[in-house]
């Protein structure tokens, strides 16, 4: 076995070739890259100089600058702008001379009068864009639609009583013409739509439907809503409203239930507890039975107005005003539903208004009685809560049999644990 120094000697030896060895290696790859970035440097070049020379003289190309072509792009654009606003123009004019054409058509047709140039005119200083709508999605022109509005007013008293500012002063001289009693709901309801977007005042719809009465034509179902609801949805003008449904009301249309209810929700949200009082004084003047025979209380005592009514009521705290709207129909022997009266009970524990629950609790007991109606759960506990909180102990005792009665004693008390309870 070898020495130790002897292997200490050959692993120096041994370093000391390796390192040599990579020296050698490392400087001809270093010189390989150089000449590789030099023969490409010479290659770009060279393609840089052909190029120079393939190139053409400026003047034998026959092209402009840069900047000249440029030029004559925006000019070109330019022109292409122009002309297009000139063809635009050209077919506002085409359309309006279409529209001035047709109506003077339409005018030479029918022979209008006076009175209805005068309202036409009118209506255009009220703000109305006759021109709005456009002949190919409209299948009447607006001009004719209020043409057919204005014509001839049965009661010219009731036109010559608004103000001279509002309609003008008409002259009695009027020739007899057929009487439009309905119109066709989508023309009628796209001239409406057309008045509400092109100017929003209120007045110009209140006298949109005074019209509309004076001319003795009755929209149908779908245009008197959009009417209120031009009025009293979107415009926040609850009373307006209600003078519109006055007004159309004694021409024999009949108001929608979902046109109540949207007046009594203008009435909470504007607070204004007039738009209630209006309403009610309104089914006080209207006659039991409307121009169809149908009964008032089928939809004016509709479960949702009542609902509605009685909502606001509590918002508003103005609980005599559902109180006036209870004697309205009572003094008409109209009585309430079921479900109304179960609602007038809460009503009266909500508001603290006794003599409406009392009422209310006679009829349902009546009722029961009666083999009518089954007394549930639901009025006998508000019923309860409110003998208890007025101490009525003989109305308590009342309310536990006829629980009793009704098999609803044990239910009822356990309700009343918890509410104490709780």
């Amino acid at each position: 076995m070898p020495p130790a120094y002897c292997n200490q000697a050959w692993t120096f030896t041994r370093r000391k070739a390796l390192s040599a060895q990579s020296a050698d290696v490392s400087v001809p790859r270093m010189r390989l890259s150089i000449r590789k970035l030099v023969y490409r440097f010479n290659i770009l070049s060279l393609m840089l100089v052909l190029m120079k020379s393939v190139r053409a003289p400026k003047q034998e190309r026959g092209s402009k600058s840069i900047r000249e072509a440029r030029r004559a792009l925006f000019m070109k654009y330019n022109a292409t702008k122009a002309a297009l606003v000139v063809e635009d123009e050209e077919r506002r004019l085409e359309i309006e001379n279409e529209h001035q054409a047709r109506f003077e058509t339409f005018r030479r047709t029918v022979r209008l009068s006076k009175l209805e140039l005068k309202i036409y005119n009118t209506l255009i200083s009220m703000g109305v864009n006759m021109h709005a709508i456009d002949i190919k999605t409209t299948p009447m022109n607006s001009v004719e639609l209020a043409m057919m509005i204005v014509r001839l007013p049965e009661s010219l008293e009731r036109l010559n009583s608004m103000e001279e500012n509002d309609l003008g002063r008409f002259s009695d001289s009027m020739p007899q013409r057929p009487v439009y009693r309905h119109l066709e709901s989508k023309r009628l309801n796209t001239t409406i739509s057309a008045i509400l977007n092109s100017r929003d005042d209120p007045l110009v719809l209140e006298k949109l439907s005074h019209l509309l009465v004076c001319s003795s034509v009755i929209p149908d179902q779908a245009s008197f809503d959009t009417m209120i609801r031009g009025l009293a949805i979107k415009q926040h003008q609850g009373v307006a409203a209600l003078i519109v449904v006055d007004s159309l009301l004694q021409s024999g249309l009949e108001a929608s239930t979902h046109t109540l209810v949207n007046i009594v929700r203008v009435g909470v949200e504007l607070r204004d507890a007039n738009v209630l009082r209006f309403m009610i004084a309104l089914l006080d003047r209207v006659e039991s039975t409307t121009s169809h025979g149908k009964p008032i209380h089928q939809y004016f005592l509709h479960t949702k107005v009542v609902e509605a009514l009685m909502t606001a009521c509590i918002k508003l705290k103005e609980p005599q005003i559902y109180a006036t709207f209870r004697q309205v129909f009572i003094k008409r022997n109209i009585h309430p539903t079921l479900s109304i009266l179960v609602m007038e009970i809460r009503f009266g524990f909500l508001t603290n208004s006794d003599h409406i629950a009392t009422d209310a609790w006679k009829m349902l007991k009546h009722m029961d009685e009666s083999g009518v109606a089954k007394l549930t759960l639901k009025p006998c506990l508000w019923m309860a809560k409110h003998a208890e909180r007025t101490g009525n102990i003989e109305r308590m005792r009342d309310i536990l049999d006829v629980a009793s009665k009704n098999n609803i004693l044990h239910q009822l008390k356990l309700e009343l644990r918890r509410d104490v309870a709780q």
